[in-house]
């Protein structure tokens, strides 16, 4: 997450100083109607904590994408989609909530007919930063 995101207000008090690396816990559930096209559906938590204080809270996340692949034991993927990224605390200031693009490639080798593993990497854009400039982050995804 980087540290101009615009989910904090700043009207409230000074930005806290989170985490850089957070471990991140989720789901994901794909459908492939067509063997080139699928639509997918994933969420996931990331607890965090100020630096600067004993504030704890959680990042979280709900998105929708759909994605293109090419139909091979290694398939190469592409991923478009939307979705709404958040934070919750007991502190005031780390409480908010905005809508989030989302767009990368990802490779996906296949060990077996039920069985796979993926690697994504993300591309997110989110809303007005605090310096009023559109929020640009990444994310690498590891899924079995």
């Amino acid at each position: 997450m980087g540290d101009n995101h615009g989910l904090f207000d700043q009207g409230v008090g000074e930005q806290p100083s989170l985490r850089g690396t957070n471990p991140d816990f989720g789901f994901r559930a794909t459908y492939f109607p067509i063997r080139f096209i699928g639509i997918g559906a994933e969420g996931g938590f990331m607890p965090t904590q100020d630096k600067g204080s004993d504030s704890s809270g959680t990042f979280w996340t709900v998105r929708g994408h759909v994605v293109g692949q090419l139909p091979y034991r290694i398939t190469p993927l592409l991923v478009v989609g939307g979705g709404l990224l958040a934070i919750n605390s007991n502190d005031p200031l780390m409480k908010a909530s905005e809508g989030a693009f989302h767009w990368g490639p990802g490779v996906k080798a296949h060990i077996n007919k039920w069985l796979a593993v993926r690697v994504d990497g993300r591309h997110i854009v989110e809303g007005e930063g605090n310096d009023g400039n559109r929020v640009h982050h990444g994310d690498c995804l590891l899924y079995t």
